[in-house]
């Protein structure tokens, strides 16, 4: 059997960008947890997220940018010895314990921001993180990530600096509501979208291409987006007849938003996976999501909802696709996706992938 420790002082949820991430590592512990072909033991912090029976501690909080610093790259100096340890945010520490070391990298979005987006953070920000990124592909032992599109952005990374690509391994990832997948709900007449800040969501360009969908479509459901959004996102939703913005709902409100929404719109320019999309489909709506990305990887090329950024036209074509599409062909496709990334499988891969250590 083997013993694998997970290492989660580095993730704080209510604080961190990367909940996703989070709901990964859990959801992930508690599939492998009923393995008997390992066995999980967990590296927590007094402030980092809690796992019911966690063996080993941090003796301080790492909920600060010092304590955070400390405890990521020096905790291999106390727990220096394992069977294997995994890293299921994908960061490596500079003082490396000893054995077998397994990384979960879910995307290259650093490297998209430094290309694309220099000044949404410091340089020493970026420098940092680079670093780190570079530094876990040169020494982890095997790569974990969740899509094949994933996969080849890692490689590309490691072309550009020449690195030595390490062992990937594929594991794809699950998603909440896989017991809903193929069931119909009722539908109101809305379209829901997550509104974010972060300028890969894209949520301006979502906001401006509404606004000439509703000029063009006499009828049309209105756009509920879910977030805070800054002044500039207010004052574009403000230009829309049928926007409403909504507060970020608990777990299960979330899920009913989903069931009776006619239609997820998902304008993210870079995914590792795109969560948001398989969960919809669980929940038995269809998506409008951005060609050539992992989203559209994940969704398995889907018939209908495909939209380039740059072409209203075909926003326009993939939203009233989304409006159209046959209940009994989105309670298919969900039973699709459901096959493929079942929480079961994920772990199945992921047992695989310790197993070629």
């Amino acid at each position: 059997m083997k013993r694998v420790t997970f290492y989660l002082a580095d993730q704080h949820p209510g604080r961190d960008r990367s909940l996703g991430i989070t709901g990964y590592s859990l959801q992930l512990l508690e599939e492998l947890q009923k393995s008997n072909r390992v066995r999980c033991d967990v590296v927590s912090s007094r402030s980092s997220v809690l796992v019911q029976g966690a063996k080993y501690e941090l003796p301080f909080r790492t909920d600060s940018p010092i304590k955070r610093l400390i405890g990521d790259h020096l905790h291999g100096a106390i727990f220096s010895k394992h069977e294997i340890l995994h890293y299921p945010k994908g960061y490596l520490p500079a003082f490396l314990p000893k054995g077998p070391l397994v990384a979960t990298i879910h995307d290259t979005i650093i490297q998209h921001y430094v290309d694309y987006y220099p000044k949404e953070r410091s340089l020493l920000a970026y420098a940092y993180w680079l670093a780190v990124t570079k530094h876990s592909l040169r020494k982890a032992s095997l790569i974990l990530t969740v899509s094949k599109s994933a996969e080849d952005a890692i490689k590309r990374f490691c072309s550009r600096y020449a690195i030595t690509t390490p062992k990937i391994h594929v594991t794809y990832e699950g998603a909440s509501g896989e017991e809903f997948a193929g069931t119909l709900g009722e539908k109101q007449d809305y379209c829901l979208g997550f509104a974010s800040t972060q300028p890969h969501k894209r949520t301006e360009r979502l906001l401006e291409y509404w606004r000439h969908f509703e000029s063009k479509e006499g009828n049309h459901p209105k756009l509920l987006l879910i977030g805070t959004p800054n002044d500039r996102l207010m004052e574009l939703a403000l230009l829309c007849k049928s926007v409403e913005w909504v507060q970020a709902p608990s777990f299960n409100d979330l899920a009913k938003l989903l069931r009776a929404a006619r239609g997820l719109i998902f304008p993210s320019e870079i995914e590792g996976f795109g969560l948001p999309g398989v969960e919809a489909y669980y929940q038995g709506t269809p998506v409008a999501y951005v060609r050539n990305t992992a989203v559209e990887e994940v969704l398995c090329h889907p018939d209908v909802g495909g939209f380039d950024l740059d072409d209203f036209d075909s926003f326009h074509a993939a939203v009233n696709g989304v409006l159209n599409m046959p209940s009994q062909s989105v309670a298919n496709h969900a039973l699709l996706l459901r096959d493929k990334y079942l929480w079961s499988k994920v772990a199945e891969r992921t047992v695989q992938a310790y197993e070629s250590l």
